[in-house]
């Protein structure tokens, strides 16, 4: 799970930076990502975003082409379940019944990982532009900073909390994102912006390969997929929530969408107040 982070965020990383330069270009030779200077060895012309956008759909056409080369060879013969969606979306919810500290578990570990892709999508670019009052390059660069943050957090973060449960590491990580929400939401200064990206990086896809892990150990393999959908289905109710919750006209209204944040401080303090009440019996279950 973690090298799988790894490799996923070093390619957002050189997304966000290829990002910048196109959308931004460069002004004599300079480029100005992350707050910091590069010297180039040539000048580049801001791309416009259908531009952009073409270049996005050719780089899918590509990995199309590169799966097709990929040959894949079954260790094993599995049964194949034949069921329709619905029935195994059904057995996913019977299981969670049947074990309803997994299902409080990965429910309230899920609430980071919600709120984030509200906030990449949703909230980030209208806070830069609204609160901050900066451009493309500056939205570029936050992505840069929350892909290393969670770099740091697939190379470290099972050795930090390798002497405490995974549920202690899911609350300190959640409650370390909360304050620094509460910070973005407080502070219009551009390098608590930039720490504020860095550790949601660092607390995301830390709980991510936690949760991740946690059920892979608790979790018959035959099961895992059909409690993933629940779950995911669960996190998609809750993003639509979120999304139409931000498509208030208060939120577009001068640097109202700072509150946003605000929503994520009170999502990660019910989560963990959450974790908290069922503590001892998660803890009890994941020692079994």
């Amino acid at each position: 799970n973690s090298y799988i982070e790894v490799q996923g965020q070093v390619t957002s990383v050189l997304a966000g930076a290829f990002a910048a330069i196109l959308l931004t270009g460069t002004n004599n030779n300079l480029l100005d990502i992350g707050g910091f200077i590069f010297v180039l060895p040539i000048n580049i012309e801001a791309w416009d975003i259908y531009e952009i956008f073409l270049l996005d759909a050719v780089t899918y056409v590509a990995v199309i082409f590169i799966f097709m080369l990929m040959r894949y060879t079954p260790i094993a013969k599995e049964k194949i379940h034949t069921e329709g969606l619905f029935d195994r979306l059904q057995g996913g919810f019977r299981y969670l019944r049947d074990h309803p500290i997994i299902l409080v578990f990965g429910l309230a570990s899920y609430m980071l990982f919600a709120f984030t892709l509200v906030e990449i999508h949703v909230v980030l670019p209208l806070y830069v532009k609204n609160f901050l009052g900066m451009g493309g390059n500056i939205f570029a660069s936050a992505e840069i900073y929350y892909s290393f943050g969670a770099i740091f957090s697939g190379l470290l973060i099972l050795r930090l909390f390798k002497q405490l449960n995974t549920v202690i590491g899911v609350i300190v990580l959640m409650l370390v994102v909360a304050c620094a929400f509460y910070l973005m939401f407080i502070y219009k200064i551009l390098w608590i912006f930039f720490l504020g990206n860095f550790l949601l990086g660092i607390t995301n896809a830390g709980v991510r390969i936690l949760r991740t892990t946690y059920i892979f150990n608790h979790v018959p393999n035959n099961l895992i997929g059909r409690t993933g959908s629940v779950f995911n289905t669960l996190n998609i109710v809750v993003r639509m929530l979120l999304i139409g919750l931000f498509t208030f006209s208060f939120f577009q209204i001068g640097d109202n969408i700072r509150f946003g944040y605000l929503v994520g401080v009170l999502m990660m303090i019910l989560a963990v107040l959450s974790l908290i009440i069922w503590y001892k019996r998660i803890v009890t279950a994941e020692k079994k």
